[in-house]
């Protein structure tokens, strides 16, 4: 062993452990940081998903769909046909308000749907005019995000896109109430 390598080892066997004081810091400084993100969290949320956010999307894309609504345009868009069950819950939204809302879209001509022979369920499906109207829609989101992190350079960008891929991934694998 080198000389420098026996000080490093001197070094962390001497080192003291943490004390009470020292870990009752850190936890509160985490829990800070915890609350941090999830005021950020709860802030940006209520900006995007905003009336005020709600109408500039509508007046970019030239379509007066809400957001709500654009979600099961969303669903359908990328997982394709499915009940009326599944994408209340697909969304989290309530069956009466999906049941309600479909047939708006269905009246606008974005979606159409079909009956089961028992006709106790509704398939949904886009209609060409909801597809186009989705990627309508789907560039204006894109050019407003460009908008706000047009100062943004690409390495923070990148960070951005890895820190929030994690988040989504953190989020994804956490239990929620209705799965114990």
């Amino acid at each position: 062993m080198t000389r420098q390598q026996e000080s490093a080892a001197h070094e962390l066997s001497t080192a003291a452990a943490p004390t009470v004081a020292a870990r009752r810091k850190t936890a509160v400084q985490r829990k800070q940081r915890l609350d941090r993100i999830e005021d950020a969290m709860t802030h940006l949320n209520r900006i995007i998903n905003g009336r005020a956010a709600d109408r500039v999307r509508m007046e970019r894309s030239g379509i007066p769909i809400s957001k709500p609504l654009m979600m099961m345009l969303r669903a359908l868009y990328e997982h394709g046909p499915m009940t009326v069950g599944e994408l209340g819950e697909l969304n989290h939204m309530d069956k009466g308000y999906v049941s309600r809302s479909w047939r708006s879209l269905r009246a606008g001509g974005f979606i159409s749907a079909s009956e089961s022979d028992d006709q106790r369920t509704t398939t949904l499906q886009l209609t060409p005019a909801g597809r186009d109207v989705y990627r309508r829609w789907r560039r204006a989101n894109a050019t407003i995000v460009g908008q706000a992190l047009h100062e943004w350079n690409d390495d923070d960008l990148e960070s951005l896109v890895t820190h929030l891929e994690r988040l989504l991934r953190s989020f994804a694998q956490t239990p929620r109430d209705d799965d114990t």
